[in-house]
């Protein structure tokens, strides 16, 4: 008993450097993304202003892209799927479900009973054990 107890101990101690580590790499990669914009945003506004479309910098050649993106309004995806539609567009239209709605669904199903065949034919059911965390207060 007592070396399960030191083992589970060595192995919480494991777990939790190894999520300090992790968050640790998380602010890090953060702090660089944000960094990675901030360059790329001063980069693309200086080229811009000076009507430069492309620049070579040690052998590499930057490129001023003019780049859209497009999301539907809040609310509005229906009617934007509908609009598409009346306008010849209707193949962009795709009918989806997200992940974490169907992952609920599914765990929902499973603890009421199991899944039926049909169901089960048509998702592919990953389970795995994780380690919920909690500090003292």
């Amino acid at each position: 008993m007592e070396s399960t107890t030191a083992n589970l101990a060595a192995l919480a101690a494991a777990y939790e450097a190894a999520r300090q580590e992790r968050d640790r790499l998380k602010e890090e990669l953060d702090r660089a993304e944000a960094a990675f914009r901030d360059a790329e945003s001063d980069l693309a506004t200086h080229m811009a202003a000076s009507e430069i479309t492309s620049v070579t910098h040690q052998g590499t050649t930057y490129s001023l892209r003019h780049e859209v993106y497009v999301s539907p309004k809040g609310g509005m995806a229906d009617a934007l799927c509908a609009w598409l539609r009346q306008h010849g567009a209707g193949d962009l239209v795709k009918e989806t479900v997200h992940p974490s709605t169907l992952r609920a669904y599914v765990k929902e199903v499973m603890e009421a009973g199991e899944l039926s065949d049909e169901l089960e034919a048509l998702v592919h059911v990953y389970e795995a054990l994780k380690i919920a965390r909690r500090e003292k207060r």
